[in-house]
């Protein structure tokens, strides 16, 4: 053995080829999920999965498809909804039907006022 290979306890200096091809395109590809993730801000973090850069593609092209498709059912119901609105209406006699009670002649001022409020009149109650 020789004095460099004593050292480091038997082992190379130079790690394996492989091991370190793997280890540059995990960091790669976290670099691009960062920045795709940072380009898109509006998709979950759900669409930004994926083992490889193809599936990581696909699985934001997805996500893509869903929000544009979700976004586009907004706007046609937003746009829908301004163009019908004409504030609530509610059919001829519909709505809620109530009797009147009639005051006591002669019944004037805060009178008027207490009779009202000890009568407030069906369904006025709750």
């Amino acid at each position: 053995m020789s004095d460099e290979n004593e050292q480091t306890g038997g082992q190379d200096d130079n790690p394996d080829p492989l091991t370190a091809l793997q280890a540059q395109l995990a960091q790669a590809l976290e670099t691009t999920r960062t920045a795709l993730r940072a380009a898109n801000p509006d998709l979950p973090d759900a669409a930004f999965t994926g083992a490889d850069l193809t599936t990581l593609a696909q699985s934001i092209d997805s996500a893509r498809a869903v929000a544009d498709h979700v976004r586009q059912q907004i706007e046609t119901a937003q746009a829908a909804a301004a163009a019908t609105n004409t504030g609530v209406r509610l059919p001829t006699g519909g709505g809620i039907q109530r009797a009147t009670i009639q005051v006591p002649d002669g019944v004037r001022g805060v009178s008027r006022i207490a009779f009202a409020l000890n009568h407030p009149g069906p369904g006025m109650t709750e």
